[in-house]
């Protein structure tokens, strides 16, 4: 930012929404239903996930769960207004020249692959992952059985999984990196506060994929909130939200359409 720009007095639009975003953006009453709800679902989802794909099949789930975000999203934004505070200057504004927006994607894949590093050290401390070939192995089919069945298969399911993936990288860096790394950093006051609780809270919020995955996507999630910290922006995050989450989607569907690469 310029001097220029820095000198100019707040326009009436804009002012309470940065007075509001200096602290508070909405009530803590809401963020604390929000967080009960959040819970409650990811230990529903970690006792009843595969029951619901088996009864109701993964369409049904991925239509679910995208309204489920979404709804979480208007709730949100009512908690928003009650502050003055608006979900673009959550987000960190818009791109003003496409160069903007290649920026924001070279940084989401370089931060990809920082990430990928950090969490592989994460994932040997859990047990996730060893330095023995066979064990790994092992662990690939394990990860592949409770999450396989996530992945999609078909054109229709694949579509539905695209529209996941990109529901998920938005919707969940604004509710974790935008509201609730905001919420959190403006009880305690503290930014590296906000970027461990949100984390924490994100890794609690995918109980279905069990204690040691929970642990590394709070890791996660904190990667997440330092790369939010440092950019002032959700989107180079929401970029890289989509890319992780839609990879991996189609790496367990071609596991479960191989297996004779991932021998026993």
């Amino acid at each position: 930012m310029d001097s220029s720009t820095a000198s100019e007095p707040a326009s009436p639009e804009t002012a309470p929404v940065r007075n509001a975003i200096s602290g508070a953006i909405a009530p803590w009453w809401h963020t604390g239903l929000l967080i009960v709800f959040l819970l409650f679902a990811s230990y529903s989802q970690a006792n009843t996930l595969g029951g619901i794909v088996r009864q109701h099949g993964r369409s049904s789930l991925y239509v679910t769960t995208m309204a489920f975000e979404w709804g979480m999203i208007v709730y949100i934004w009512f908690g928003l207004r009650s502050r003055g505070a608006r979900l673009p200057e959550i987000v960190g504004g818009a791109w003003g020249r496409a160069e903007d927006a290649l920026i924001d994607g070279v940084i989401a894949v370089a931060y990809l692959f920082c990430a990928l590093l950090v969490l592989s050290a994460v994932r040997l401390a859990v047990g996730l992952l060893s330095f023995n070939r066979a064990e790994n192995l092992q662990k690939l089919n394990e990860t592949s059985k409770t999450l396989g069945v996530l992945a999609p298969h078909g054109r229709v399911e694949l579509i539905l999984f695209i529209l996941l993936a990109m529901t998920a990288g938005f919707c969940e860096e604004l509710i974790f990196r935008g509201y609730f790394q905001r919420q959190f950093q403006s009880v305690t006051g503290s930014v590296a506060a906000g970027v461990v609780l949100q984390g924490i809270l994100f890794g609690a919020a995918h109980g279905y994929q069990g204690w040691r995955w929970m642990i590394t996507i709070a890791v996660y999630g904190m990667l997440f909130g330092i790369l939010a910290t440092w950019r002032r922006s959700l989107r180079p995050g929401m970029i890289a939200h989509f890319l992780q989450d839609f990879g991996s989607g189609l790496a367990l569907w071609f596991m479960a359409q191989h297996p004779e690469f991932f021998p026993h």
